[in-house]
């Protein structure tokens, strides 16, 4: 008997091969994980998040100011400079500074265009 669009037993039919093949793929395919470390180091005032990824940190930092009320600010050279303190010597040389890239720009724009994903 040919059932007909729209009837029932077709859409039962349907949903019945949609979860048979979706059983199917997922069987076929490996578990993907995805495993971050944060530390929150209270005494010191400092937030550890490690992960080479982009979003997964942006993610991080607006769920931490949803929660706790606090905005992050990632680490880099300079607020560590301006955590740990400099003496005048240090804070004008520290101006005198030029940035430098150890990366051809060909791999800056793959390594963005790879974050992005």
């Amino acid at each position: 008997m040919r059932e007909k669009k729209g009837h029932p037993a077709a859409l039962r039919r349907k949903a019945e091969l949609k979860l048979m093949v979706s059983k199917k793929l997922r069987r076929q395919m490996s578990p993907a994980t995805r495993s971050v470390d944060l530390s929150w180091a209270i005494g010191e005032g400092i937030v550890r998040f490690f992960s080479h990824a982009q979003k997964p940190g942006a993610a991080m930092m607006e769920l931490f100011k949803k929660t706790f009320g606090l905005t992050l600010v990632p680490e880099s050279p300079y607020t560590a400079a301006a955590r740990i303190g400099l003496d005048k010597a240090q804070e004008k040389a520290w101006h005198d500074l030029e940035m430098t890239y150890l990366a051809s720009t060909a791999r800056l724009a793959m390594d963005e265009a790879a974050e992005e994903e």
